[in-house]
């Protein structure tokens, strides 16, 4: 029976529950029926308060109903801890859908997903892939995606990632409930899942996506080598055979998880009295752990030696390590940073800003190293967590050598690996210091300290997380929205401008734009480089040392500037807009006698520089 305090207690819990929900609801009509009007520089700015308190709010409230029942023991006794977790999980899903929810037009064509955009629709048009893309998986099947649903790319590529994204918490539980033991430690790893932890999320790439269902492959691998029957071997081989041409990077993570395992297995097959090979129930032998290695690797040997990128990068490596010619992704970064400096930035305090999330997961899983190793040689019954553990300490220092060298991808996105092997080890000492019968000064802690703690923890992750998943001026970055208005103006300007006369601006990336809008044949009509770092017009318009703009140009040339243009150094660098671009300089290209004034929606301008 349950005491009178317990009622009351849960009947609190369920109202309050019942009252964010409502919150949540009613955030979130708000939120939708006031979208973007124009280019937003911060997302976080323009969204409505209220769903900004109510996620708050619920996040905190979802996390403690878990953190106490794993404290208190009573998982299996209170069931809205369940609730919690779904509200959590709610949270999440709001948090990546935002910019959907606020009437993004298009979001990050100045990247990547601009080019992917054009490669699925060729891919569509033409019934087969690019033959320069070294990673088609993900277009072959958004191009199915078109074909079954009749979504529009421009819906379609604002969704795929939120979808992975979706499933990639779910990818954890279960991997989750393979290595561990403990429920508790798995419904943390869902929560810390929840935290937006990991760098990169919203963006239609190959490697993003990858990274996204790398959990699920990885759960396939443990269940085959703990198990060994067909109901896993089928599927693992299938998966196996798409990673390589999903994305490469991923692929290279998953091939430490296997070379981590093997370890292991070798080990006890030397001697069998060390017990270090016994992974839980694994029956399978090292056969069974090099025999679907090797079909990964041969396959993806073959597949990558069929471009000429993998040339490249081999005489790269050879030259970097033989000769220590070229150049290496740690001079851009310090090039980087110290221009950062001298424009008076705080390099530390941006990178904390970025890699919150990173430093207090790699933190929390120093403090689960000692446990786990402890377990391990007390019980013997941790070896899958000690494998996963020898992959997460190999890939930190892997990452960082990286930077030494000039790879064909920058070090930076194995940050996602980081963060996804961390969740697993700070939801193992979460887990621990909530349920361990813990004593400061030979008191012991009460759980509800240390479910204050933990919630902190987790709180201060998802804050971390959320304030650096949209690009804005907390991360000195441009926001990456596109809103229509300036698809229609680089539309206009693909069908009015002469092709011969050069195009310049400042954030604008016509070429990169082109592959999303134009097909290939008007694409090499165009002519137009992905960035115009080399043609971007100089800062101040050249209005600091001539009156016309026309002064620093020795014949016709096409100018585009975009409301991004006008507020990036009001809102996100205003300590530079004196040497870069001012609101004055904007105002006078309207009034200077030798732009010719083409085109103007609001939101895209469009000029002709007369010289």
């Amino acid at each position: 029976m349950f005491s009178s305090s317990a009622l009351h207690g849960q009947r609190f819990q369920k109202i309050t529950l019942i009252f964010l929900f409502f919150l949540l609801s009613i955030a979130l009509l708000i939120t939708w029926n006031t979208p973007a009007t124009g280019y937003e520089s911060s997302i976080y700015r323009s969204t409505p308060l209220i769903l900004w308190v109510s996620l708050i709010a619920s996040v905190i409230v979802g996390v403690a109903l878990v953190v106490v029942s794993i404290a208190k023991n009573e998982l299996y006794q209170n069931p809205l801890c369940k609730i919690g977790l779904l509200l959590v999980f709610l949270c999440y899903t709001i948090c990546l859908a935002l910019f959907i929810i606020r009437g993004y037009h298009m979001w990050c064509m100045t990247g990547d997903p601009a080019s992917h955009i054009g490669w699925i629709k060729e891919t569509i048009n033409t019934g087969h892939i690019v033959g320069t893309i070294l990673y088609p998986a993900g277009h072959i099947y958004s191009s199915e995606i078109v074909f079954l649903t009749g979504l529009d790319l421009v819906v379609l590529h604002k969704i795929v990632p939120l979808v992975f994204g979706l499933l990639c918490v779910l990818f954890m539980y279960v991997l989750a409930k393979t290595i561990f033991v403990k429920n508790s430690v798995c419904l943390l790893v869902t929560i810390l899942s929840c935290c937006l932890v990991h760098t990169w999320y919203l963006r239609l790439t190959p490697n993003i996506l990858a990274n996204l269902f790398l959990p699920l492959v990885i759960f396939l691998v443990y269940k085959n080598v703990q198990q060994r029957t067909w109901t896993w071997v089928v599927p693992l081989i299938i998966t196996l055979v798409l990673m390589p041409v999903f994305h490469p990077v991923p692929t290279m993570i998953l091939a430490m998880v296997f070379i981590s395992i093997g370890i292991f297995a070798i080990l006890s097959s030397i001697n069998s009295r060390w017990q270090i090979g016994k992974l839980n129930n694994f029956t399978g032998g090292i056969s069974g752990i090099i025999s679907p290695f090797l079909i990964m690797l041969v396959w993806f040997v073959f597949w990558v030696s069929l471009f000429s990128i993998f040339n490249h990068q081999i005489l790269s490596l050879y030259d970097a390590i033989i000769f220590g010619a070229g150049d290496s992704w740690i001079s851009g970064l310090t090039d980087t940073a110290s221009t950062a400096t001298a424009y008076g930035y705080n390099v530390i305090e941006q990178i904390m800003r970025n890699l919150w999330s990173q430093i207090i997961l790699c933190t929390i899983s120093a403090l689960a190293l000692p446990l786990i190793i402890k377990e391990y040689l007390e019980s013997r019954i941790n070896t899958s967590v000690l494998s996963l553990l020898l992959v997460f300490i190999a890939v930190i220092p892997l990452s960082a050598i990286f930077y030494l060298f000039d790879l064909a991808f920058t070090p930076q996105r194995l940050l996602y690996a980081i963060s996804m092997f961390g969740i697993f080890f700070a939801a193992y000492f979460l887990a621990f210091f909530l349920t361990d019968n813990l004593k400061w000064h030979f008191i012991s802690l009460d759980p509800g300290i240390k479910s204050l703690f933990a919630v902190t923890v987790i709180f201060g992750l998802f804050v971390g997380g959320l304030l650096a998943l949209y690009p804005s001026p907390y991360i000195l970055s441009s926001s990456w929205q596109n809103t229509q208005s300036e698809v229609e103006g680089l539309l206009f300007s693909y069908d009015h401008r002469d092709v011969t006369i050069p195009l310049t601006g400042i954030s604008i990336t016509p070429g990169r734009f082109s592959h999303a809008l134009l097909p290939p044949e008007e694409r090499a009509t165009q002519k137009l480089p992905l960035y115009l770092e080399d043609q971007r017009v100089p800062y101040r318009f050249g209005y600091d040392v001539n009156s016309s703009v026309s002064s620093i140009y020795s014949c016709e040339t096409d100018i585009i500037i975009t409301q991004k243009d006008k507020r990036m150094y009001l809102d996100v660098f205003p300590e530079i807009e004196g040497i870069r671009y001012t609101r004055q300089d904007f105002d006078r290209l309207s009034i200077d006698p030798a732009l010719h004034f083409l085109y103007s929606n609001g939101e895209f301008d469009y000029y002709k520089i007369n010289a």
